[in-house]
């Protein structure tokens, strides 16, 4: 269960007073072991947890071998894998119309981001700006590990697809999506200098700050039909 709903008051100004019944987005406290040392403590929505730590797993450089779920425990055995990052490519193209239709249809499905406005999202889209997975999570790391190990359990090829997220583009993130081979990150937030200067070195095409009629390209704008 991702949201709870919890009756609270809200003050107008004027002194006004309502109650209503609020959905409030659940924050639940996961530990992952990795070989069975504890690496990390996250903040995540109590949902997709084997995604969570497949995603978290390759995004930290492991090639798994199994994985066990208890409570808020993820347990996972694995290798150091040689094979991390795929360098994307650069044969893919996309439109800004693409660009436009990815988000919008991506911000359309993200159902508790509109009920609490606490929700990260993340995406897996086409160049033709059709949704392939989705995630919403209230972390945004959270949310791209989620998406990583979805698209990893399905098995779903990734070198002619871009990524959405709906946070500023962090250079951990840039990071992440390189690791997947994906060409192209489109952040409805802006970016930071790191995640600028990452995307160039991984040869990632980052476009930031989107908004219903413009965005920025940041980098490698060779993959944008004008």
């Amino acid at each position: 269960m991702s949201t709870v709903s919890i009756l609270i008051k809200r003050v107008f100004r004027g002194g006004r007073v309502e109650y209503f019944v609020d959905s409030i987005a659940v924050e639940f406290e996961v530990e992952i072991y990795v070989n069975d040392v504890r690496e990390a403590v996250l903040e995540t929505s109590p949902t997709m947890l084997e995604e969570l730590g497949i995603g978290y797993a390759k995004a930290h450089g492991y090639s798994i071998s199994s994985i066990y779920i208890d409570n808020n425990r993820i347990s996972i055995h694995a290798n150091l894998d040689s094979t991390r990052s795929r360098r994307p490519v650069d044969g893919v193209r996309i439109t800004a119309e693409g660009i436009f239709r990815a988000v919008g249809n991506t911000f359309s499905m993200a159902k508790l981001f509109r009920e609490t406005g606490c929700f990260h999202v993340a995406a897996l889209a086409t160049v033709n700006g059709d949704v392939v997975e989705f995630v919403e999570d209230i972390s945004r790391h959270c949310a791209l590990y989620k998406l990583m190990g979805s698209i990893i359990k399905k098995n779903i090829e990734t070198y002619d697809k871009v990524v959405v997220m709906s946070s500023r583009a962090a250079s951990r993130l840039i990071e992440s999506i390189a690791i997947l081979g994906i060409p192209i990150a489109l952040f409805r937030g802006a970016p930071t200098n790191r995640a600028i200067e990452k995307a160039k070195e991984l040869n990632i095409t980052l476009v930031a700050h989107i908004r219903e009629d413009k965005f920025n390209v940041y980098t490698y704008n060779h993959r944008l039909l004008f």
